[in-house]
């Protein structure tokens, strides 16, 4: 704390510090450090908007693409299968055409053969006055009838005269009649014998259904009262074969709409790369993220620049320091890395009223006469002391001071790096004729060349003035 107190004191007292407490930002320079980074910023700036395009796009891409093909490959094989049960719908009905009995038949050839049979409750069980209740009864007991024909006796009766049981069921029209009571069994056929032999069957099977009803319909009775014979039944075998054909050609037809619904979808798959869609999400993220990332980088060198402490411009080394300059020596070298695309530098000094400074030799030789006529000023000689000094390495101040030495033709000179931890530069100050301070823009700290003036006023040092090294 007391090394603090009296550094403070030190400075507070220093003539080549000017003890501003309060430094205003140049906003010219500001922006014109932010600027001249321009390639720094792009070029994130750049990286940062290709990553962003990239992962978004391809984001959505990945979703939408997903998402399309998982709906088209569920409609896919959705149509499909519906194809295939079609397909298979059309193969058994061709099968039925080829095997049907009905088919077989020549409609002008058919006989039609119907036995008509009258059920009847017995009397002293019904309760005449309550209608609504015999008619259910009846109903019941006619379904029952009507079932069991369709049912059991018809599955015998196919498999005893060798039918296919769909073949027989085209024949065979058994019905009820709520109205008369009456059940009906009718049989089509290609010859009056083979319809016998059918509905003979179904008739020799009424006794057996009877006796099964009577223990748990009530006792009646069913008689057959009618025997019908039509050797014309064309009519019902039209309609059958017209019902079968027409089946047929509305099956073909399905087929053929989902064919072409599957040929449609494949031929109209959705395309893994949707170029335009992606293109313009890749477009807008480039954007926002090649934006957003100036605005990032440029905020970035805002803040370096407020917090960093090192000397920035030689107008700063002036506002800060009383001490003359004799000049800001570029390395030719390093300015010719600037070269591709050095007209957007140009043009960015044009815009701040930078104007060009001398680079390379020019430079040096600038520096080296304004050291010359210091030294014609003082009358100092060419044999006169001069000491190199500062905050850069020995070698970088040696480069400088070797250049001055030749062109002034000086005899004795000496050369110190690292000012403040340099002992030897300490002892060789106070005999020194001349000390010419070497700090670099943009590396040396304010705070490093305060305490180098401080250490060379203490020392009773002959400060001529500063030569800046500009490494920007």
């Amino acid at each position: 704390m007391t090394e603090n107190k009296e550094y403070i004191k030190s400075t507070e007292k220093n003539k080549y510090i000017k003890n501003n407490e309060d430094v205003e930002i140049d906003l010219k320079d500001l922006f014109y450090s932010i600027f001249k980074k321009w390639r720094g910023i792009i070029l994130f700036a750049v990286c940062v908007a290709v990553i962003a395009g990239a992962a978004f796009s391809a984001k959505a891409y990945m979703d939408k693409d997903v998402a399309e093909l998982e709906a088209y490959n569920v409609k896919l094989e959705s149509a499909k299968k519906q194809y295939e049960l079609t397909d298979d719908l059309l193969n058994f009905t061709m099968n039925r055409l080829d095997t049907a009995a009905v088919m077989k038949i020549a409609p002008t050839e058919a006989v039609y053969i119907e036995y008509d049979y009258d059920l009847e409750l017995k009397k002293d069980l019904l309760d005449l006055a309550d209608i609504d209740r015999v008619n259910e009864r009846y109903a019941k007991l006619i379904e029952r009838y009507v079932l069991s024909l369709e049912g059991t006796v018809l599955d015998s009766a196919a498999v005893e005269l060798g039918y296919d049981i769909d073949d027989l069921r085209d024949l065979v029209d058994i019905k009820g009649d709520l109205t008369t009571h009456n059940i009906s069994i009718g049989v089509y056929s290609s010859s009056s014998e083979e319809a016998l032999k059918i509905i003979d069957i179904f008739d020799s099977a009424i006794p057996e259904i009877t006796a099964k009803m009577l223990e748990t319909a009530g006792e009646h009775t069913i008689t057959r009262i009618n025997e019908i014979m039509k050797e014309n039944a064309s009519q019902y075998i039209v309609n059958t074969q017209l019902k079968y054909i027409n089946s047929l050609t509305e099956i073909r037809n399905s087929l053929d709409s989902f064919k072409t619904t599957v040929e449609d979808m494949e031929n109209a798959a959705p395309d893994p790369v949707d170029t335009a869609s992606i293109l313009k999400k890749f477009v807008k993220y480039f954007l926002i993220g090649g934006i957003a990332a100036g605005i990032m980088a440029g905020g970035c060198i805002f803040l370096m620049y407020l917090m960093n402490g090192k000397l920035k411009s030689r107008e700063q080394f002036g506002d800060l320091f009383n001490l003359r300059c004799f000049g800001v020596v570029k390395n030719t070298a390093e300015n010719k890395k600037k070269c591709p695309l050095a007209c957007i530098d140009r043009f960015i000094d044009r815009i701040f009223c930078i104007k060009k400074e001398f680079s390379g030799e020019e430079s040096y030789a600038f520096s080296a006469s304004g050291i010359a006529n210091a030294f014609a000023t003082l009358g100092l000689g060419k044999d006169a002391l001069v000491v190199f000094a500062g905050s850069l390495a020995d070698e970088e101040i040696s480069e400088l001071s070797a250049y001055v030495t030749s062109k002034l033709g000086l005899t004795n000179v000496s050369c110190f790096g690292k000012l403040n931890q340099s002992f030897e530069a300490v002892e060789r100050i106070p005999k020194a004729d001349a000390v010419i301070l070497v700090e670099a823009i943009g590396e040396s700290l304010n705070k490093e060349i305060e305490e180098e003036l401080v250490i060379l006023d203490d020392n009773n040092a002959k400060l001529l003035g500063v030569i800046l090294v500009d490494k920007a």
